[in-house]
């Protein structure tokens, strides 16, 4: 994880060194923010966020920009002109509409372990994060019954099983997924399609 916003920032950003790169998207790219999460003391191992998607994707994205947006000096397709309300908003919008823009837009992704994934109910509940040792141990100095008898819960049920055992549990399977999932989020401006049915875009590049 050490070199990791490599993937996402040009070495002008990151170095002040020139990069082609730099014209993949036709406009200037901003700096990509990339937060990192190591997983438990190893420190460049962990999952990550990032305010954009790699570099590598992006001359298909801009192949696909180029392809399927419309000439601005050009009404789009697949819409009935002569049914159009030219007063609506949408109307009004698309004739302000600045040509060349992007249709597919980056905006951010993640990447992070698929069985870390599965071994969570939802987000922050992972085993490892509950603090689940440390709520036992504090629960000596509790001074409350009701602080006892959580206390005692808990101490119930590190004896049982610690967190870390139980984890083991859970991926001590045959064919253990061990993979690195990746989402990468995308925003679609319909407004600058050139048929804006949508039905053709995606398939050539899949």
């Amino acid at each position: 994880m050490r070199n990791i916003h490599a993937l996402f920032n040009s070495q002008t950003q990151l170095h002040g060194v020139e990069d082609d790169s730099d014209d993949l998207m036709g406009e200037d790219l901003e700096f990509v923010q990339v937060d990192a999460y190591p997983l438990a003391f190893l420190r460049t191992v962990g999952n990550f966020q990032a305010s954009s998607i790699p570099q590598c994707f992006l001359p298909t994205l801009a192949r696909i920009n180029q392809s399927i947006r419309r000439d601005p000096n050009q009404p789009a397709s697949d819409s009935d002109e002569s049914n159009e309300d030219h007063m609506s908003v949408d109307h009004d919008e698309d004739s302000n509409h600045v040509g060349g823009a992007q249709v597919v837009k980056p905006v951010a992704c993640q990447f992070y372990n698929y069985i870390a994934h599965r071994t969570a109910t939802r987000a922050g509940r992972h085993y490892s994060q509950q603090g689940t040792v440390t709520a036992a141990l504090a629960g000596a100095f509790a001074g409350t019954n009701k602080d006892k008898k959580r206390a005692s819960d808990l101490q119930d049920y590190c004896d049982l099983s610690l967190p870390s055992e139980r984890f083991h549990q859970n991926i001590s399977i045959e064919d253990c997924p061990s993979s690195c999932r990746a989402e990468l989020v995308y925003s679609i401006d319909v407004r600058a399609l050139k048929r804006r049915s949508g039905r053709y875009v995606f398939v050539k590049y899949l």
